[in-house]
């Protein structure tokens, strides 16, 4: 499918997309306060025409995720080596000089309320940083087998040693470790 035909499809489907940032917004923008809180970070929504905009979260339909995600790709070749399989949300995050710049997440809108809200949050969360699942991690939103629609204790330690102001972006492993455990906050 070329590009045009493609454009025409997402505003054939812009109603559905536009039902669902209205739906979630309120749970977008509770999971961005909490995340704010835990890593320092500001979140502020821009237009759609604005300039500066660095995360993208975008509604469809589970048969057209890969496809959308193409589209959201700086380079779309990322999606296929990403090995999405039966995936119901996933996330880009570009960086320069070891620093996240920006991410886009792309969510199924046809999952069930509380999926979405979990599935929203994991996104956000792994955007920032954060590790991918793992289920040796419990309780916490990277634990696959758990469902988790908020932060756990686990989560917002994380999210605190990961945006701690002594830890600079590219600081090695053993020197973070170091610097925690000298002076943990």
């Amino acid at each position: 499918m070329d590009r045009g035909s493609h454009q025409a499809q997402d505003r054939r489907d812009a109603g559905c997309a536009s039902a669902a940032i209205a739906r979630y917004r309120p749970v977008i923008e509770r999971h961005l306060r909490v995340l704010e809180e835990y890593t320092l970070l500001r979140f502020e929504e821009i237009g759609p025409r604005d300039p500066g905009e660095n995360l993208v979260i975008y509604f469809s339909t589970y048969d057209r995720m890969i496809d959308d995600g193409r589209l959201l790709a700086r380079n779309p070749a990322e999606i296929d080596a990403m090995k999405l399989g039966t995936a119901n949300c996933f996330f880009l995050s570009y960086s320069l000089e070891s620093q996240i710049v920006a991410a886009r997440i792309v969510a199924n809108s046809q999952l069930t309320e509380m999926e979405i809200t979990h599935c929203l949050l994991e996104e956000l969360a792994q955007s920032l940083g954060l590790p991918n699942d793992d289920e040796r991690v419990a309780p916490s939103l990277f634990n696959d087998s758990l469902k988790l629609t908020s932060l756990s204790i686990v989560d917002k330690v994380l999210l605190r040693l990961v945006y701690d102001p002594r830890m600079k972006p590219g600081t090695p492993r053993a020197q973070a470790l170091f610097a925690c455990a000298r002076n943990p906050h």
